[in-house]
């Protein structure tokens, strides 16, 4: 079902219900960018630095088209249905009071979605308009001193301003409302108006200044009114009393200004009733969905990695990511490609079984048939029936209860506790997730080095360099300095490149330092922030809001353990989980190594290729990434 401005207020009710009853939620959106040609991100970035990259890429964007797909069980029927809904947002100046927005757009990206038949004109015409939790509280503590002085004894006296000279041309037009006005206040009784047409803004004002000269005491009040052919005219009421007209005029004018509040919200109504449900909330790859939902709805994300998870935590409690939950045991083995449209053909292969899940209501959701790849309410869909059906098959694994589809259960499900609340970050190999609810995976990153070097330096000379420890991967960070993997990570061979290229004495035209080394030497020349977060204040009052005895549903209260930086160079230090979880990826990483120099010589004949071409999606960035997984295969089989 589509939603627009025109439709979203009077939908909104049932968008409510749909929620309130939802198993779990699924979403998906589509930006009008994804990287504005700053730095991207690398496999060896922490994962504070790669929020970094990311916000500073992205944070100008915006996210104009999303989806929600409502699945619900219906225990007599045992089956699921679903409703999914297709938000158009935009930004639209609907009134004075809303910010008059700028943001980038990616050429890329555009046409990308115009290939995929999106409604430009739909978006630009009636997309929905939004406001973060600040911007909302501005208005309203604006609404709330108007109110103040409302119900004090006084009202705000209007400031005064210099005459202006009436034109001899215009002397006519002010008269003749005078008069109009004068008969109204001596022959008219309470209640009675007039209706004043002057299409002249000028004249408009020059009249408005002879009522305050010439009736500032007699009981009449003055507004403007817009006609249905865009003229406006001017209506004058004659009531009791000048101060109880103002009084009425003025709290007229603060219902207005309410209703113009709850229209300018928009969108960022449905990210709140979701966040309060508590809902199982389903994406795919969606570290991008969450990054915009929150820096475009709730508040905008200009701190730290630490409160980005915060935030992001306590908006949304319960996350799942389809790519995580395919990128890692027991159902890494059995999925060869997790790009969205591959997935959905592996599930309705076995050792999975697809659930039909038709409509709950008759043209508000789709069908597998439907094929509308990009279009974010359609692949939200398509994100819950493969969830769906990879959660089926871990409880068959497991043994577990496959028929308990409530909401209450199926966010606790045992079977999804190793995946809950982790999100899938593009372009690590050793840790290919961040995780929302409590620590991220600690790396073993000792036989990682940075290195420094001329720019005449091609990959062969840094295969060269390292020749004498063993193979390599190459990553390069700019035309400078790039990162080097040692596929040997015994505790001897990365000792003698200790000893022999990060210590050594000689002169050379190179630097070669440890990854922990190279994060403590990024601190030193990072510039603290000075300025306060409005992620800091949104936070505590979340939490101020989840301590009240009236907080609500008691899911809103996770707890968050502290979070580690991957920038450790200890490998001992690595927990039970990071262990198992990223034993897999691992092996990939070593069965796909061949010789470092057909290694690095792929890797950075795809990255030039990537540099060149951009990025046109985050379908294509996936497909990508599962290409170059397969050339390592292939060559380590060659």
């Amino acid at each position: 079902m589509e939603v627009t401005k025109d439709n979203f207020q009077s939908l909104l009710p049932d968008i409510k219900k749909s929620i309130d009853e939802a198993s779990f939620l699924a979403i998906d959106g589509e930006f009008t960018g994804l990287n504005d040609g700053g730095p991207r991100a690398n496999p060896f970035d922490t994962p504070a630095q790669y929020f970094d990259k990311i916000r500073n890429g992205c944070s100008e964007f915006l996210l104009i088209q999303f989806g929600l797909c409502v699945f619900k069980y219906n225990q007599s029927l045992k089956r699921f249905t679903h409703t999914a809904y297709n938000f158009y947002i935009f930004p639209c100046p609907i009134n004075r009071d809303v910010p008059d927005f700028r943001f980038r757009c990616q050429s890329s990206s555009l046409n990308f979605l115009a290939c995929n038949n999106f409604d430009f004109n739909k978006l630009f015409k009636s997309g929905i308009p939004f406001l973060t939790h600040d911007a909302e509280q501005e208005l309203l503590k604006d609404i709330e001193e108007r109110e103040k002085q409302l119900n004090s004894s006084n009202l705000p006296n209007r400031p005064s301003e210099t005459p202006i000279k009436i034109p001899d041309d215009l002397k006519e037009n002010v008269d003749s409302a005078c008069n109009k006005i004068q008969s109204l206040i001596d022959k008219g009784k309470p209640g009675d108006s007039i209706e004043i047409e002057e299409p002249n803004g000028f004249a408009r004002k020059l009249i408005y200044q002879a009522v305050d000269n010439n009736f500032s005491t007699d009981p009449i009040i003055m507004e403007s009114k817009k006609q249905p052919n865009r003229t406006i005219s001017l209506i004058v009421t004659k009531g009791a009393s000048r101060q109880e007209l103002e009084r009425i005029k003025s709290m007229k004018a603060l219902e207005e200004m309410k209703a113009r509040l709850k229209e300018t919200v928009g969108f960022s109504a449905i990210i709140r009733l979701i966040s309060e449900s508590g809902k199982l909330v389903v994406g795919h790859n969606m570290f991008l969905d969450i990054f915009y939902t929150i820096s475009q709805f709730c508040t905008p994300l200009q701190s730290s990695y630490e409160e980005f998870k915060e935030i992001t935590h306590f908006t949304l409690p319960k996350v799942i990511d389809t790519k995580v939950m395919c990128s890692l045991a027991p159902l890494k083995e059995k999925i060869r490609s997790s790009v969205l449209p591959h997935l959905l053909e592996t599930i309705q292969t076995e050792p999975f079984e697809m659930q039909q899940i038709a409509m709950d209501k008759e043209g508000c959701g789709y069908a597998l048939k439907d094929v509308k790849e990009h279009e974010a309410g359609y692949d939200a869909y398509m994100t819950g029936v493969c969830f769906l059906a990879l959660y089926d098959h871990l409880n068959s694994l497991k043994k577990l209860d496959a028929l308990n589809y409530s909401s209450s259960y199926i966010s606790n499900a045992p079977a999804l506790k190793d995946f809950i609340n982790k999100v899938y970050l593009m372009r690590r190999f050793d840790a290919p997730y961040i995780n929302l609810g409590g620590k991220d995976p600690v790396l073993f990153r000792r036989n990682v080095f940075h290195v420094d070097f001329p720019k005449e330096w091609a990959t062969s000379d840094l295969i060269s360099l390292f020749k004498p420890y063993g193979d390599v991967d190459v990553v390069w960070c700019n035309s400078t300095s790039a990162w080097v993997s040692l596929y040997d990570k015994s505790n001897n061979t990365i000792q003698k490149v200790i000893k022999n290229l990060v210590n050594c004495t000689e002169p050379k035209n190179y630097t070669v330092r440890t990854f922990a080394q190279y994060q403590d030497y990024l601190e030193s020349m990072s510039t603290p922030v000075t300025n306060p977060s409005p992620l800091m204040g949104y936070r505590k009052r979340k939490l101020l809001e989840m301590a009240s005895p009236d907080a609500g549903n008691s899911a809103k209260t996770p707890k968050i353990e502290p979070t580690t930086s991957n920038a450790s160079e200890d490998g001992d230090g690595e927990d039970e989980e990071s262990s198992n979880n990223l034993t897999g990826e691992s092996a990939e990483m070593e069965e796909g190594s061949e010789n470092g120099s057909a290694e690095t010589d792929g890797e950075e004949e795809a990255t030039s290729a990537e540099e060149e071409e951009g990025e046109t999606s985050e379908n294509g960035e996936e497909v990508e990434e599962e290409e170059r997984r397969r050339r390592r295969r292939r060559r380590r089989r060659t």
